[in-house]
């Protein structure tokens, strides 16, 4: 590439198409890092975008949704909450063997 012959991709329109997270991804994974030539290619930001952030954003949007619907039940029930997380405690002592259903183990339930 060189600039006298402009034979590259504007960086500008690059990363307005692409946006300069993908670009430094791109350039972070390519051989120029390890001192080695690089022939640059848009092709290779693209993949970048689809095959790194675009995975990323879909499960951060998944997990955003999730804590959405967390919260909207957590706001609708939080009296049955409140009475679960003062259970968790014994419930984590319940055993399945009728030996070790001893009532001296088990903590204190808490009252507010």
């Amino acid at each position: 590439m060189s600039k006298r012959l402009k034979n590259y991709p504007d960086p500008v329109i690059v990363i307005d198409q692409h946006g300069a997270d993908a670009l430094r991804l791109y350039l972070i994974n390519s051989p120029v890092v390890r001192g080695e030539e690089l022939r640059f290619v848009e092709k290779g930001v693209k993949d970048v975008v689809r095959d790194v952030f675009l995975p990323w954003f879909n499960a951060f949007r998944f997990f955003a949704q999730g804590v959405t619907q967390l919260e909207s039940v957590c706001a609708t029930h939080t009296s049955t909450l409140t009475a679960l997380s003062l259970c968790l405690p014994v419930c984590s002592c319940i055993s399945p063997e009728p030996s070790s259903f001893l009532m001296s183990k088990w903590p204190r339930l808490q009252t507010t």
